[in-house]
């Protein structure tokens, strides 16, 4: 089917196609895996993708379009540590608790004391 692009935005890409629009902003790194969104972003870098005349974060969509509904209050962590990357093997589902703490500790840390946490919790 036929593809336009308008000529004062280089990562415009016309198609009723939402997955190809999608891929058409991205750069696949090979040595990471890291799917790097280079169009709109948010000041906090994260990717910017409209949608059916709603905007999304990029990874969100992402998660949503190939991994799987959004449980609503969770939050998709990027393993990758690269909030620019959209990659669906790169995101996981979490907790906004587990998401906090993945900030300052690593995946396997932050399961130890999420564990320990739940561990500790007594119940009457």
């Amino acid at each position: 089917f036929p593809v336009t692009i308008r000529s004062h935005n280089p990562f415009y890409i016309k198609t009723d196609n939402p997955e190809e629009r999608f891929m058409h902003y991205i750069i696949k790194d090979e040595n990471s895996g890291c799917w790097n969104w280079r169009a709109t972003k948010d000041p906090e870098n994260y990717g910017v993708f409209s949608f059916k005349s709603k905007q999304y974060r990029a990874h969100r969509w992402s998660y949503e379009r190939w991994v799987g509904e959004l449980v609503p209050g969770m939050h998709v962590d990027h393993l990758c540590n690269n909030t620019s990357c959209v990659n669906p093997d790169h995101l996981e589902q979490v907790t906004e608790r587990e998401n906090q703490l993945r900030k300052f500790h690593s995946i396997e840390k932050v399961k130890e004391i999420m564990l320990e946490s739940s561990a500790n919790i007594c119940t009457k």
